[in-house]
């Protein structure tokens, strides 16, 4: 898993129960990022621990879940440990283009400060109406971001 952890592109998906670690690492120069769950179904229950960037790089960016889909859930996931450098950003969750999407009960912390935030809505600037509750997020730059807030958030 060099630049995705788990990849999965369709509606009615659901990637549950997993553990992702270490992604990225990837020496290739114009690939300068890594994101361990890219999908646009649901992401429910799963773990991610951890990116890498290779040492060549002078900037580097890691997403712990990255979200497109419509009417999906992100409930239940762990994300820390991200690398950024450089010029680079750690985002625990990123939406664009997303309607009706519900992020809750989420852990996304880093045990340092880190460049970047928790919760991205709108990552690209294409919208995203995302509701966001029940999460905690520790130690990014910017806890919640162009996102819904409906409470219960914890950002510290």
């Amino acid at each position: 898993n060099r630049v995705w952890g788990i990849l999965v592109e369709g509606e009615s998906s659901i990637i549950r129960r997993n553990t992702v670690t270490n992604t990225g690492g990837n020496p290739i120069a114009f690939i300068d990022y890594a994101i361990a769950i890219e999908t646009s179904g649901d992401v429910i229950d799963n773990v991610v621990d951890g990116t890498v960037a290779a040492a060549s790089f002078a900037s580097f960016t890691s997403t712990g879940i990255s979200e497109h889909g419509e009417g999906t859930l992100i409930q239940g996931n762990r994300v820390r440990n991200l690398v950024q450098k450089g010029g680079g950003s750690a985002y625990g969750i990123t939406l664009d283009n997303t309607t009706g999407v519900a992020v809750r009960d989420n852990y996304l912390v880093q045990s340092t400060s880190t460049s970047g935030e928790g919760i991205l809505c709108s990552a690209l600037g294409n919208g995203s109406d995302a509701r966001v509750r029940d999460n905690v997020i520790r130690h990014y730059s910017t806890g919640i971001h162009l996102c819904t807030d409906d409470g219960g958030n914890i950002v510290y």
